[in-house]
């Protein structure tokens, strides 16, 4: 993602130090990651890949980790788009990025502030992370989140946060009652995700 203001591309990083409106935006990604967890990564199977191939696990940002959330490269002094790592390529492309800009508008209105980056890698560096928030472990847990989330129902309205909400609840008790919650692909995940995705 990448932010403008008058036609111009602002980066997190200028002469006169962090961009407000960046700062604001990104941070305000990460305070509301957890509510919106159950759009953007909306399978059982989209939670597996969490603190595995680079996909992140731990609620962070880094200008050059990429198992963090939210990567911030750094070009020429200028860091000018930001990359979140968390959505599956599952997605529905609409409500994530409605859920995603005003999640940012959020962090620019309240004047958030971004942590310090952890610039390194999580699992092999010393970081203390039982000071990091963590990602919703599957995809039960991130609908109870979402369903106490205010600002997924006002960014969705209530019918459409409530229907999300209740279809997944249906798909996720079908697949703990069809099958064991197993490391591979599950016979439930065959027969009802390869003809959907």
């Amino acid at each position: 993602l990448s932010l403008y203001k008058d036609g111009k591309e602002l980066s997190l990083i200028d002469e006169k130090g962090r961009d407000k409106t960046v700062e604001g935006f990104i941070t305000g990604i990460m305070s509301k990651i957890r509510e919106m967890t159950a759009v953007l990564n909306p399978t059982i199977n989209s939670y597996r890949r969490f603190g595995s191939f680079q996909a992140p696990y731990f609620i962070s940002w880094s200008h050059n980790d990429r198992s963090q959330l939210i990567r911030v490269p750094q070009f020429d002094g200028k860091c000018t788009n930001f990359e979140l790592r968390s959505p599956d390529p599952c997605v529905n492309l609409y409500l994530a990025l409605a859920l995603i800009i005003n999640a940012g508008i959020y962090g620019i209105k309240n004047s958030l502030k971004l942590p310090a980056p952890i610039n390194e890698s999580i699992y092999k560096g010393n970081v203390d992370i039982k000071k990091l928030d963590i990602l919703p472990k599957d995809l039960d847990e991130a609908l109870s989140i979402m369903e106490k989330s205010e600002f997924c129902k006002d960014v969705l309205g209530k019918v459409l946060c409530d229907k999300i909400i209740s279809r997944k609840k249906e798909e996720w008790d079908k697949f703990v009652s069809g099958s064991k919650y197993e490391k591979g692909i599950s016979d439930f995940e065959i027969k009802n995700y390869f003809y959907k995705y």
